[in-house]
């Protein structure tokens, strides 16, 4: 029978109880003076890049940016940077970055965009919006060098799809310089069609894919970008829970068989779910970890037996559009599909302890109108160096508990 995944208030912090890791959960931490942790890194694909949203994941009282780092290379190879999106910062904040970002060969950063243009304009573009677009893509971006990959542009879940909204979508991808590689992330679900896709492709940029409590599930869909991105930000709600293998098996077949297609392909695979931990042991790090385990164990279907992946205008197989979850309904189900694969629907109590009703994973409410808090939780990442300020309650997390269509060809 399987064990019930559960999470507890202990103070300020949220204990998973009844991980599907069991007591193998903490050989996928930080190692030991003695032995050192798992590198978070596939041997097969190298062309996989796994990390976290933030360096929250990381525990200590030194909560200064180069420590935190420090201890963050020594297991991962990328990180999802979203300070970004409350400050741009000034030059030499980036240089700093970069500074860091070199003690380890081959470390890059994704960057978050700033909120004043996905959340103030709303991608509206004028004289001032393009100035600050030309500002942070060419100017700031371009500081950090070979240590930038992509750049995150995360829609909020207001922003839904309409036709004025589709042409600021489509004159903003016009504005970005076509150097550099963008992902989106929509928080609204009337945005997964076809002429979304189409506007990706043709700026080359990248459909974020995944799960969350806010938009359900996100197909994998290939818009001719040259990489994947995908966010998995809480298997019992948002920025909590352990994944385990259930929950993650489902993606490894999308981006092995994207990667094998050509090699030349990257995939980029980050965990949000910071937010919970075992003894300190972040969700995300334990996910993360095990994920690269599983593209290296687990093998791709072969070229006579593949699925082919669809280049030309073979529907989507869409996800249902989701309101507010039933009374009872699990937050990681949809109402048309029942509880989505990975942690199934008898995993997702949470357990807030006495006289707290609300808390940042947001357990109850609607997927459409998330609280601030939630809604933007994903860009409170540590901060600039010497002024790190991580709260609890402010901890990323990402896990997916859903399964993703196969690879659609937009």
């Amino acid at each position: 029978m399987r064990v019930k995944q559960t999470l507890e208030k202990e103070g300020c912090k949220m204990v998973v109880r009844g991980s599907p890791y069991g007591a193998t959960r903490k050989k996928y931490g930080w190692g030991t003076p003695f032995a050192p942790p798992k590198v978070c890194s596939s041997s097969k694909y190298p062309n996989v890049h796994i990390g976290t949203s933030s360096l929250s994941c990381v525990s200590g009282k030194d909560r200064e940016m180069q420590k935190l780092m420090s201890q963050y290379q020594r297991k991962f190879i990328t990180l999802e940077h979203c300070t970004t999106y409350h400050g741009v910062g000034d030059a030499e904040n980036w240089q700093k970055w970069k500074k860091l970002a070199r003690k380890k060969k081959g470390f890059t950063y994704t960057i978050k965009a700033n909120n004043y243009l996905t959340h103030k304009r709303n991608l509206k573009m004028d004289l001032e919006s393009e100035a600050h677009v030309q500002h942070f893509f060419l100017e700031r971006c371009s500081i950090l060098g070979d240590t930038f990959s992509v750049g995150l542009v995360q829609l909020p879940s207001t922003f839904v799809c309409t036709e004025e909204n589709t042409s600021r979508l489509r004159l903003f991808a016009t504005k970005v310089p076509a150097n550099v590689k963008v992902a989106v992330e929509f928080r609204h679900r009337t945005w997964f069609n076809e002429e979304t896709y189409s506007i990706l492709r043709e700026a080359r940029w990248a459909l974020v894919s995944g799960h969350s409590p806010i938009t359900g599930n996100v197909p994998v869909v290939d818009t001719n970008a040259g990489f994947l991105y995908i966010r998995l930000h809480g298997a019992l709600t948002m920025y909590m829970g352990d994944y385990g293998q259930e929950g993650l098996q489902p993606w490894v077949r999308p981006i092995q068989e994207y990667c094998d297609r050509d090699a030349t392909h990257e995939a980029f695979v980050f965990f949000n779910n910071s937010e919970s931990e075992v003894a300190g042991l972040a969700s995300s790090v334990v996910d993360a970890t095990h994920f690269a385990e599983l593209l290296d164990k687990s093998t791709a279907p072969g070229s006579e037996t593949r699925e082919k992946v669809s280049r030309t205008n073979e529907p989507m197989v869409q996800p249902p559009l989701e309101s507010e979850p039933r009374a009872g309904q699990p937050l990681n189900t949809t109402p048309e599909s029942g509880p989505i694969n990975g942690p199934p629907s008898e995993n997702t109590e949470v357990n807030l302890g006495a006289g707290n009703a609300s808390s940042s994973g947001r357990p109850t409410g609607t997927p459409h109108a998330p609280t601030e808090e939630a809604e933007n939780a994903d860009a409170n990442s540590v901060g600039e160096p010497n002024s790190e300020r991580i709260s609890s309650t402010k901890r990323k997390q990402s896990d997916d508990g859903s399964k993703p269509t196969k690879i659609q060809k937009a």
